[in-house]
Protein backbone atom coordinates (compact mmCIF):
# COMPACT_ATOMS: atom_id res chain seq x y z
CA UNK A 1 0.00 0.00 0.00
CA UNK A 2 1.90 3.38 -1.18
CA UNK A 3 2.04 5.55 2.25
CA UNK A 4 -0.24 8.68 2.25
CA UNK A 5 0.26 9.49 5.76
CA UNK A 6 -1.20 7.65 8.81
CA UNK A 7 -4.63 9.44 8.47
CA UNK A 8 -4.94 8.26 4.96
CA UNK A 9 -3.77 4.54 5.57
CA UNK A 10 -6.04 4.11 8.06
CA UNK A 11 -8.67 5.49 6.50
CA UNK A 12 -8.10 3.49 3.48
CA UNK A 13 -7.62 0.58 5.37
CA UNK A 14 -10.83 1.13 7.12
CA UNK A 15 -12.53 1.61 4.04
CA UNK A 16 -11.80 -1.97 2.77
CA UNK A 17 -12.94 -3.33 5.84
CA UNK A 18 -15.97 -1.88 5.20
CA UNK A 19 -16.49 -2.60 1.58
CA UNK A 20 -15.77 -6.43 2.15
CA UNK A 21 -18.25 -6.85 4.97
CA UNK A 22 -20.63 -4.71 2.46
CA UNK A 23 -19.93 -7.50 0.00
CA UNK A 24 -19.93 -10.12 2.15
CA UNK A 25 -23.17 -9.63 3.47
CA UNK A 26 -24.67 -7.67 0.60
CA UNK A 27 -24.45 -10.38 -1.78
CA UNK A 28 -25.85 -13.20 -0.21
CA UNK A 29 -28.50 -11.12 0.08
CA UNK A 30 -28.80 -9.61 -2.73
CA UNK A 31 -28.91 -13.49 -4.51
CA UNK A 32 -31.48 -14.51 -2.14
CA UNK A 33 -34.27 -11.86 -3.64
CA UNK A 34 -32.65 -12.03 -7.23
CA UNK A 35 -33.62 -15.71 -6.98
CA UNK A 36 -37.17 -15.11 -5.23
CA UNK A 37 -37.46 -12.94 -8.09
CA UNK A 38 -36.44 -15.20 -10.58
CA UNK A 39 -38.92 -17.68 -9.16
CA UNK A 40 -41.66 -15.61 -9.38
CA UNK A 41 -40.82 -15.11 -13.20
CA UNK A 42 -39.91 -18.21 -14.50
CA UNK A 43 -43.30 -19.74 -15.11
CA UNK A 44 -43.72 -17.42 -18.16
CA UNK A 45 -40.90 -18.90 -20.01
CA UNK A 46 -38.62 -15.97 -20.70
CA UNK A 47 -34.83 -16.30 -21.45
CA UNK A 48 -33.24 -17.32 -18.05
CA UNK A 49 -29.54 -16.57 -19.54
CA UNK A 50 -30.39 -12.71 -19.62
CA UNK A 51 -31.54 -13.04 -15.65
CA UNK A 52 -28.00 -14.46 -14.86
CA UNK A 53 -26.02 -12.16 -17.00
CA UNK A 54 -27.44 -9.70 -14.40
CA UNK A 55 -26.94 -11.54 -11.90
CA UNK A 56 -23.18 -11.75 -12.67
CA UNK A 57 -23.31 -7.73 -13.70
CA UNK A 58 -24.56 -6.94 -10.02
CA UNK A 59 -21.25 -8.69 -8.43
CA UNK A 60 -18.98 -7.35 -11.26
CA UNK A 61 -20.18 -3.89 -9.47
CA UNK A 62 -19.58 -4.86 -6.61
CA UNK A 63 -16.17 -5.97 -7.06
CA UNK A 64 -15.91 -2.66 -8.87
CA UNK A 65 -15.60 -0.84 -5.64
CA UNK A 66 -12.33 -2.96 -5.10
CA UNK A 67 -10.87 -2.38 -8.35
CA UNK A 68 -12.26 -0.85 -11.13
CA UNK A 69 -9.36 -2.32 -13.81
CA UNK A 70 -10.07 -5.93 -11.92
CA UNK A 71 -13.68 -5.29 -12.76
CA UNK A 72 -13.30 -4.53 -16.36
CA UNK A 73 -11.42 -7.21 -16.90
CA UNK A 74 -13.42 -9.88 -15.46
CA UNK A 75 -16.55 -8.33 -17.19
CA UNK A 76 -15.04 -8.70 -20.66
CA UNK A 77 -13.68 -12.23 -19.96
CA UNK A 78 -17.58 -12.59 -19.04
CA UNK A 79 -18.73 -11.25 -21.82
CA UNK A 80 -16.36 -13.44 -23.72
CA UNK A 81 -17.49 -16.61 -22.50
CA UNK A 82 -21.14 -15.70 -22.06
CA UNK A 83 -22.12 -14.49 -25.03
CA UNK A 84 -22.57 -17.10 -27.43
CA UNK A 85 -24.47 -19.56 -24.11
CA UNK A 86 -26.66 -16.68 -24.34
CA UNK A 87 -27.39 -16.98 -28.06
CA UNK A 88 -27.60 -20.52 -27.79
CA UNK A 89 -30.56 -19.93 -24.87
CA UNK A 90 -32.14 -17.70 -27.65
CA UNK A 91 -31.93 -20.39 -30.24
CA UNK A 92 -33.15 -23.06 -28.18
CA UNK A 93 -36.35 -21.37 -26.91
CA UNK A 94 -37.49 -19.88 -30.09
CA UNK A 95 -36.75 -23.57 -31.82
CA UNK A 96 -39.36 -25.47 -29.37
CA UNK A 97 -42.54 -24.26 -28.25
CA UNK A 98 -44.17 -25.39 -25.62
CA UNK A 99 -48.41 -25.71 -25.36
CA UNK A 100 -50.23 -23.04 -23.67
CA UNK A 101 -51.98 -24.01 -20.93
CA UNK A 102 -55.50 -23.42 -23.31
CA UNK A 103 -54.01 -26.02 -25.78
CA UNK A 104 -53.14 -28.54 -23.35
CA UNK A 105 -57.19 -28.28 -22.07
CA UNK A 106 -58.54 -29.09 -25.26
CA UNK A 107 -56.05 -32.05 -26.09
CA UNK A 108 -57.07 -33.68 -22.48
CA UNK A 109 -60.54 -32.79 -23.54
CA UNK A 110 -60.32 -33.59 -27.47
CA UNK A 111 -58.95 -36.98 -25.39
CA UNK A 112 -61.74 -37.67 -23.20
CA UNK A 113 -63.91 -37.33 -26.09
CA UNK A 114 -62.59 -39.58 -28.18
CA UNK A 115 -62.37 -41.94 -25.99
CA UNK A 116 -66.46 -41.91 -24.56
CA UNK A 117 -66.78 -41.90 -28.81
CA UNK A 118 -64.77 -45.33 -29.18
CA UNK A 119 -66.75 -46.37 -25.64
CA UNK A 120 -70.28 -46.21 -27.27
CA UNK A 121 -69.27 -47.39 -30.84
CA UNK A 122 -68.51 -50.49 -29.21
CA UNK A 123 -71.93 -50.75 -27.40
CA UNK A 124 -73.54 -49.66 -30.31
CA UNK A 125 -71.60 -52.83 -32.16
CA UNK A 126 -72.19 -55.23 -29.10
CA UNK A 127 -76.43 -54.65 -29.88
CA UNK A 128 -75.48 -55.32 -33.31
CA UNK A 129 -79.12 -54.65 -34.26
CA UNK A 130 -80.89 -51.67 -36.82
CA UNK A 131 -83.24 -51.13 -33.83
CA UNK A 132 -83.19 -47.34 -31.56
CA UNK A 133 -80.84 -49.47 -29.42
CA UNK A 134 -78.16 -49.12 -32.28
CA UNK A 135 -78.94 -46.65 -33.46
CA UNK A 136 -78.64 -43.60 -30.19
CA UNK A 137 -75.12 -44.92 -29.36
CA UNK A 138 -73.71 -44.38 -32.70
CA UNK A 139 -75.65 -41.11 -32.90
CA UNK A 140 -73.97 -40.34 -29.75
CA UNK A 141 -70.36 -41.26 -30.65
CA UNK A 142 -70.76 -39.16 -33.51
CA UNK A 143 -71.49 -35.97 -31.53
CA UNK A 144 -68.97 -37.01 -29.55
CA UNK A 145 -66.22 -37.46 -32.42
CA UNK A 146 -67.17 -34.05 -34.21
CA UNK A 147 -66.69 -32.80 -30.37
CA UNK A 148 -62.76 -33.96 -30.70
CA UNK A 149 -62.49 -32.97 -34.16
CA UNK A 150 -63.46 -29.77 -32.95
CA UNK A 151 -61.02 -28.94 -30.39
CA UNK A 152 -58.54 -30.44 -32.34
CA UNK A 153 -59.11 -28.05 -34.80
CA UNK A 154 -58.69 -25.31 -31.63
CA UNK A 155 -54.97 -26.82 -30.33
CA UNK A 156 -53.97 -26.33 -34.12
CA UNK A 157 -55.27 -22.63 -34.33
CA UNK A 158 -53.71 -22.04 -30.90
CA UNK A 159 -50.66 -23.14 -32.62
CA UNK A 160 -50.87 -20.95 -35.29
CA UNK A 161 -51.11 -18.02 -33.25
CA UNK A 162 -48.37 -19.02 -30.81
CA UNK A 163 -46.05 -19.20 -33.84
Amino acid sequence: MTNYGSFLNEFAANLILALAVFAVMGLPTFGFFYNRFIDKRSDRNEHTSLYVAGGVMVTLLVGGLFSWKAMLLYAVLFFLSGFLMIAGEFERTTRRKRYPYAATGRINDAYDNTKEALRLVALAMKNNGRNVETALPLAAATTEINKALILLNEVKNIQLLEE
